[in-house]
């Protein structure tokens, strides 16, 4: 009897945690929270669209954000990206986001590469060097396009390959992904990077429909030629600094290199060590810049 009450006891405590940090049963309320704490203008949350810095077209840059993210996250990089070289800039809102989570539930990596691809495939036919900035998520889709079209520098910036692995993971977490995506839905965050624009509800079906477009870019890698430079920071929770150790030592290109942060955690360019971040891509640039 005493057993029974316990396990009916941490059965309600499981389902009440569940409900409280999740989308458990609550699949229907995933875009509340967003609607309830942004500032939306024709349904788009305010500071959240694309943008492009008109200069130069020798040497053009598109810039991807991470997943939940905007293009926002890549504003301060951008910037110092055209001040530095007078190169014209681009970076592209992913379909979906900056918007409700909701709005993510029927898209995967395969839709986000069509999209970008179409950008990618716009700036070389007008830039003579198009250079790619991805951050997780879309450090993804860098590779990807990196493997399949011909660019200029490719930088990587705690690109997502796998989840990092936790002691107290008793499972491999993408083996799980089905139940993570169907049953919780989403978790309830309660933050955005450095005042960032973020989704407040990170919706997992997406990444769990991405699955066979990850590992197809693990077993391409050796197709990426470019001039590669890859960043990541050890204390990354979110994409496991082996993804970025895989990504370096399978690329094919004849210049590579891997730079580790020590202090930062998953998104680089928001956290303390974005300045030494846009140092090392600037420095990186300058030495191979049209190569």
């Amino acid at each position: 009897m005493k057993r029974n009450i316990l396990l009916i006891v941490i059965l309600v405590v499981l389902i009440g945690f569940l409900f409280l940090k999740t989308g458990f049963l609550q699949l229907n309320n995933v875009d509340e929270r967003d609607l309830a704490h942004w500032t939306y203008e024709d349904g788009v949350i305010q500071g959240a669209d694309s943008f492009s810095l008109v200069g130069g077209n020798e040497t053009c840059w598109l810039m991807l954000h991470s997943y939940r993210f905007t293009p926002l996250e890549m504003k301060v990089l951008g910037e110092r990206l055209h001040t530095e070289f007078g190169d014209s800039v681009r970076a592209v809102g992913l379909e979906g986001h900056g918007e409700v989570p909701g709005n993510l539930l029927s898209l995967t990596l395969d839709d986000w590469y069509e999209q970008v691809s179409d950008e990618a495939d716009d700036l070389i036919r007008s830039c003579d060097h198009v250079n790619i900035v991805g951050s997780s998520l879309g450090g993804s889709l860098s590779i990807r396009l990196a493997e399949e079209k011909d660019l200029g520098n490719v930088y990587l910036v705690n690109s997502y390959v796998y989840l990092t692995r936790k002691w107290y993971y008793l499972f491999r977490m993408e083996n799980s992904l089905w139940l993570i995506g169907d049953v919780l839905h989403y978790y309830k965050a309660d933050w955005c990077d450095g005042g960032d624009i973020c989704y407040l509800n990170f919706v997992f079906r997406p990444i769990k429909n991405s699955a066979g477009f990850l590992e197809e870019n693990l077993d391409r890698v050796s197709e990426i030629d470019e001039n590669l430079l890859v960043l990541h920071s050890w204390a990354d929770v979110v994409a496991s600094p082996l993804g970025a150790r895989d990504i370096y030592a399978g690329a094919s290109s004849e210049v590579k290199e891997l730079k580790m942060f020590e202090e930062s955690r998953h998104l680089l360019l928001l956290d303390s060590e974005r300045a030494e971040v846009a140092d090392e891509i600037i420095s990186f640039e300058l030495e191979h810049r049209g190569s």
